[in-house]
């Protein structure tokens, strides 16, 4: 497995599909809710587990999307699965809010992987950079780019009140009440 720590702090770790389902099952919770997946946009790609779930759970086009050069890299050279090497995949280095707003591809499932830049906004010190991803704006501009049957699918399991805070923002933009796994 590849480890990565950002400031003395564990951060990512890559690690094969079979370690995947054995010690973080979450990866696979948004398929259990997705009837289609030819198209995936994963938003946090990072080293790449996202990127192999989605391709072993039958993706033909996957967009990952990672701010951080270095951690896609790392991914690229690093990860058991190989995932970023796959032809299905394409790989951009963005940011996640940017790439919704200037893609016009649309999608079976829109992820958002624990996107998590580990940076704060200069002079805004309680902001960080992956804020912007979690209002309503950006999350209704992720709605408008999912395919008649979409799926938009996010997971957090740092704080149960932050759970909660992205449940309300996902009831405002879809009108419904999310499914909390």
């Amino acid at each position: 497995s590849l480890k990565v720590d950002v400031n003395n702090t564990p951060h990512q770790t890559a690690h094969s599909l079979v370690e995947l389902d054995r010690i973080d099952p979450f990866y696979r919770y948004p398929y259990t809710h997705v009837r289609q997946r030819d198209d995936v946009l994963i938003i946090g790609a990072g080293t790449g587990n996202d990127v192999a779930v989605a391709l072993d759970e039958g993706a033909r086009r996957v967009d990952a999307v990672e701010i951080d050069p270095v951690l896609q890299g790392l991914g690229r050279d690093r990860h058991p699965e190989r995932p970023y090497a796959d032809p299905r995949v394409t790989a951009h280095v963005d940011d996640g809010r940017a790439f919704l707003e200037r893609t016009d591809r649309r999608y079976d499932l829109i992820l958002l992987a624990l996107p998590d830049s580990a940076t704060i906004v200069t002079g805004q010190a309680a902001l960080r950079l992956e804020n912007y991803l979690f209002t309503t704006e950006a999350l209704a501009q992720a709605r408008s780019l999912l395919k008649p049957g979409g799926s938009f699918a996010m997971y957090n399991y740092y704080e149960p009140w932050l759970v909660d805070r992205y449940a309300n923002t996902l009831r405002a933009v879809y009108d419904t009440e999310p499914c909390v796994q």
